[in-house]
């Protein structure tokens, strides 16, 4: 975006190992296939090892999806959801709720990685940025969050990825955990006029004249 790459996907892996993807990770394990070199097709048709888009809208202000993702992961986690809803409001917000449930007591692990530069970090606030764009993340949840930020050099791909990979975690184990994570972006240097506000799974986006109000999916449908 704005001719930079902000969020990417490190790229094509000798071994699959989720967290070098834009993704969650649970207990610290990822989905089927982890950490082997070729993907087990037998065991992932045997689990019903893929995701579905089960809601979608696309409109000339703004563009959402929700996918099912719950049984891309391994069964051991015993997750019985895991929907990801995300929001791109035309040009430069993109707004990711994710909503996950498990048997268990589990710690939820969100990755990102980008190649932009840190330039702040708070506790529920990071700023990235080379001198084209500014990528600005704000985190929010009902629950506490850890942010970790760390330079990462993936070394263990077909293309070695250098840059920040951020991971987001709640504080004490849950058997269900919801996140939005409200990405924007900007000048480099420039303060961002968006205000956002999460509050009984309704999140209200404020820029200047323009308002959105988003009822966030439980279920399977959103509301905006």
């Amino acid at each position: 975006s704005r001719k930079s790459d902000v969020l990417i996907d490190p790229g094509y892996e000798l071994f699959k190992r989720t967290s070098n993807h834009n993704t969650v990770m649970i207990n610290g394990l990822g989905q089927l296939g982890e950490g082997t070199k070729w993907f087990d097709v037998n065991r992932a048709l045997h689990y019903q090892h893929f995701g579905n888009i089960i809601d979608y809208k696309a409109t000339k202000k703004y563009t959402y999806w929700t996918a099912d993702a719950t049984k891309t992961y391994l069964p051991e986690l015993k997750l019985t959801k895991f929907l990801r809803t995300v929001i791109f409001i035309k040009p430069d917000i993109i707004l990711v709720y994710d909503d996950l449930e498990s048997e268990i007591k589990s710690q939820f692990q969100w990755q990102w990685h980008t190649p932009l530069s840190l330039i702040k970090k708070s506790h529920t606030q990071m700023n990235f940025s080379n001198e084209k764009v500014q990528l600005n993340f704000e985190l929010m949840s009902d629950e506490t969050i850890f942010a970790e930020i760390k330079t990462a050099q993936l070394t263990d791909l077909v293309m070695p990825f250098k840059g920040n990979s951020l991971e987001f975690k709640n504080k004490k184990k849950l058997n269900q955990m919801q996140l939005l994570t409200a990405i924007h972006l900007t000048n480099p240097n420039e303060k961002s006029t968006l205000h956002f506000t999460y509050q009984n799974n309704t999140v209200k986006v404020i820029e200047k004249n323009h308002a959105y109000i988003i009822k966030l999916p439980r279920q399977k449908k959103l509301k905006l």
